[in-house]
């Protein structure tokens, strides 16, 4: 059961995520022009697990960048260093 709720919870995230950033890249593109270009993938690890296959939205002119994951970050260490500085 645990199982089945943290593999539903990562999928969630991921979903979340994926929105978020193609939101982003809508907002990036109206106030910036250009043409969307797909997505590439990349894994992300964060305190549920590793979420595999996150895709990533880009542009043809390769001018968006995400804000919402920083370029060649592959670890959510917000959460673990507000967790430290909270409790240390």
């Amino acid at each position: 059961m645990r199982h089945n709720l943290n593999n539903t919870s990562k999928e969630v995230v991921k979903q979340t995520l994926e929105i978020i950033m193609i939101a982003e890249r809508e907002m990036f593109l109206k106030e910036n022009g250009g043409i969307k270009n797909g997505f590439y993938t990349r894994n992300f690890d964060t305190l549920l697990g590793k979420l595999e296959d996150l895709k990533i939205p880009k542009d043809r002119e390769g001018n968006f960048k995400t804000k919402l994951i920083e370029p060649y970050k592959r670890r959510d260490t917000s959460l673990d260093e507000m967790f430290l500085r909270r409790y240390s």
